[in-house]
């Protein structure tokens, strides 16, 4: 068990199993196909899906309401999403793409969580950058 929010814990549920499909597929009719990990709790999926890039292993998390709704204060949510399932000292950033590059169809956030120890060349706090 992964520790989630308060009295709502994190669990984590293999991809391969039917209950995972299940759920996907009944509330927001997709299967999570290349899902590595595959984590809920009373109110929210989260998917994690790895992608190979330059940079070396992204996380690529899709986090989702069960009832598909707009999750309010989504900062700060998804900052704690990636705290608790990736850890506190991982770097994830959120995209907003050009809009000929924009994909909307679920009501879903997604946060790509980048290797242990990467930094960006920029960032608020100098201590950010490398």
């Amino acid at each position: 068990m992964t520790r989630g929010f308060a009295r709502d814990p994190w669990q984590e549920m293999s991809q391969s199993r039917i209950e995972s499909r299940k759920l996907l597929a009944a509330d927001f009719g997709i299967f999570p196909i290349n899902c590595k990990r595959f984590f809920h709790n009373t109110h929210y999926y989260v998917m994690c899906f790895e992608q190979q890039t330059e940079w070396g292993t992204i996380d690529h998390l899709m986090i989702a309401d069960h009832k598909g709704k707009k999750i309010n204060d989504h900062w700060q949510f998804l900052q704690r999403v990636k705290n608790e399932i990736m850890g506190e000292e991982r770097l994830a950033i959120e995209i907003y793409p050009p809009s000929n590059d924009l994909i909307d169809q679920v009501n879903a956030y997604h946060l790509w969580v980048l290797p242990e120890g990467f930094k960006l060349p920029f960032g608020l706090n100098p201590g950010w950058a490398s």
